[in-house]
């Protein structure tokens, strides 16, 4: 690929679409990016993390002249495959994304958004309270306190 069409590919991302994508290098380094920050003419500056590690906002400048390929690390639905890349792809759609009437593809875009809003609204495991010990449990803790640390009179 050129410079022009890395810089165009990488800008027609959504934000949330970035936020999945991964850069490979042809050293096999991988970067996990957060967020494109700018596009320079050789390289792009880019908030992330690499491959492998936890350790994220670092900043990479990153050589278009150095990139092997681009993934996603998640599944992106087909409606959204065609909305970000139909320019693209172009007359050879079909090929990439199946079979789908432009209505199917709207039906699937409509379920994923429901699905994600009842997602949003039903409450999170975290929200939920801690079931509470047994009370044999609690017996047990208890009894064990006192056998092992007998106050001194």
């Amino acid at each position: 690929m050129t410079i022009e069409q890395y810089i165009k590919l990488f800008k027609s991302l959504p934000e949330a679409e970035t936020e999945m994508l991964i850069v490979a290098m042809k050293n096999g380094m991988e970067v996990a990016v957060q967020r494109i920050m700018r596009f320079e003419e050789h390289y792009m500056l880019v908030r992330g993390r690499l491959g492998g590690t936890d350790q994220g906002n670092l900043i990479f400048l990153i050589d278009y002249d150095n990139i092997t390929f681009a993934y996603f690390s998640r599944v992106i639905e087909d409606y959204r495959v065609q909305e970000i890349f139909g320019d693209l792809i172009g007359g050879l759609r079909r090929s990439f994304i199946g079979e789908k009437t432009p209505k199917e593809l709207e039906e699937e875009k409509q379920a994923a958004e429901a699905a994600a809003a009842a997602e949003a609204e039903a409450p999170s495991e975290s929200t939920k309270p801690a079931p509470a010990p047994s009370v044999s449990a609690l017996r047990s803790r208890l009894l064990q306190n006192r056998s092992g640390h007998r106050p001194r009179r």
